[in-house]
């Protein structure tokens, strides 16, 4: 019972903050990044910029909703700071279908940002690597 409104209430907290505000993008209209790995308050900040483009993001492992294959990461330098993943300004959603990685492991995730309904994000991972 107890695993059962767990379950549930990250299921809220990941679907609460699945949404990656939009903010004017600003040039990088090639389709992909490919010399660079962004961070998440990078693409958060800018999500459209990064849009339907192979990228790769390095964040923190928030969240873990193994049922929706979904996780969440977290900017890595605010992970430093305050050793929690609940204190971050962003949470990137990532759609993974593979063996999901455990909270406050550091991730670098490929994949594509894609934009489900307008307003939100979803980051659609084809690999996740495990740095820590």
């Amino acid at each position: 019972m107890a695993f059962a409104k767990l379950t549930i209430i990250l299921g809220a907290a990941v679907l609460l903050f699945c949404t990656v505000l939009p903010v004017p993008s600003y040039g990088q209209n090639d389709s992909t990044v490919t010399d660079t790995t962004l961070s998440v308050d990078k693409l958060a900040k800018d999500p459209k910029a990064f849009a339907d483009r192979e990228i790769m993001v390095t964040g923190v492992v928030g969240a873990v909703v193994p049922k929706q294959k979904i996780f969440t990461i977290i900017d890595q330098s605010e992970y430093a700071e305050c050793k929690v993943v609940t204190c971050a300004r962003y949470e990137i959603p990532i759609d993974f279908s593979g063996k999901l990685p455990d909270p406050e492991q550091v991730v670098v995730v490929t994949g594509k940002l894609v934009q489900p309904q307008p307003g939100r994000f979803l980051f659609k991972a084809k690999r996740v690597e495990i740095i820590k």
